[in-house]
């Protein structure tokens, strides 16, 4: 069995650019494959990455439905 990398709330901050409460709530409602080791978050690399991803994609969508006149901000 190969260990699946792991990262700190911090270390995903810095990564996505959100703030350790965003990150933190990501992990308690699912949005973040993560676990808990006594207080301390500790979140998988590949979850991080596919946030990252998503949060990419949808800002792009966004992007191009307003130029399209079809959202409003």
């Amino acid at each position: 069995m190969t260990a699946r990398k792991t990262v700190t709330v911090p270390e995903a901050c810095e990564l996505t650019g959100k703030s350790e409460r965003t990150i933190q709530h990501c992990c308690l409602t699912g949005v973040l494959e993560a676990y808990k080791i006594g207080k301390t978050w500790v979140i998988y690399k590949s979850s991080v990455n596919d946030y990252i991803r998503a949060e990419n994609t949808r800002i792009k969508a966004n992007k191009y439905a307003y130029r399209r006149g079809e959202r409003k901000w």
